[in-house]
């Protein structure tokens, strides 16, 4: 029997393939699945940062699908530019209205910038121009506990502008595009992730070049030629915004 991790924009499956006697017999788990939705401000900041930890929606057939475990991305709706980031589902309750999430998990874990409990559940029920309210009595509402994903990059350094350049590490094949780097002073978005051959390679574009890093974070010509014949790379490039 083997395995083979296949991803896509929308699903991270696990496709197992068993022998038996010359027959092949072919399965798919599916692990996760990948959501992406648009939030304004302050709530986009609110949750990368931490502050925000649930996340309430009418619990229609799209967030009935969503489940633990799955990946929730996040864009700015009030500003294009800003990088998506990822959270994932770690955790999934449902309630009869909004009033229920609330009073039960704490208005400040919802709507922080509120001032009350009413004006909590008042704010959700305008949300859509008042089809929130409509639709929570028709579908129910669900809560979603985030967990935004993180990596600490153990340096002690100025906050990168645009680049973080490291040696390759195994432990960097978990990392995507829009996890978020925590330095000793800041926190980036990933926005993009590059592989070159070599140190030479690395060097050759011009914009990392002006941004070298000290040297230790690349290891030693030997540590990269072993890298290079195992993996076919030796340098790892995290684009961050």
């Amino acid at each position: 029997m083997c395995f083979l991790n296949s991803f896509d924009d929308d699903i991270f499956m696990l496709i197992g393939i068993y022998i038996y006697k010359n027959q092949f017999l072919i399965f798919i788990i599916i692990i996760m699945e990948i959501f992406s939705s648009k939030l304004q401000e302050p709530y986009y900041t609110y949750i990368k940062d931490g502050i925000k930890i649930y996340e309430l929606r009418v619990n229609d057939e799209k967030r009935k699908k969503m489940k633990i475990g799955d990946i929730w991305k996040f864009k700015n709706a009030n500003n294009e530019k800003l990088p998506e980031y990822n959270t994932k589902i770690i955790d999934k309750k449902i309630y009869k209205s909004f009033e229920e999430a609330i009073k039960k998990k704490g208005y400040k874990k919802l709507l922080p910038n509120s001032k009350s409990i009413s004006e909590a559940i008042k704010t959700y029920n305008a949300f859509d121009n008042g089809m929130y309210e409509v639709d929570a009595k028709k579908y129910g509402v669900v809560c979603f506990r985030l967990k935004v994903i993180k990596h600490k990059m153990i340096v002690k350094k100025s906050c990168p502008k645009s680049v973080e350049a490291r040696l390759y590490n195994s432990k960097y094949l978990s990392y995507q595009i829009g996890d978020i780097l925590v330095f000793d002073k800041c926190s980036k978005i990933i926005i993009n992730i590059k592989k070159y051959k070599n140190l030479e390679d690395y060097l050759s574009n011009e914009k990392y070049k002006k941004v070298l890093q000290n040297s230790r974070l690349f290891g030693s010509e030997k540590q990269r030629i072993k890298l290079e014949e195992k993996y076919g790379f030796s340098i790892i490039v995290f684009e961050v915004r």
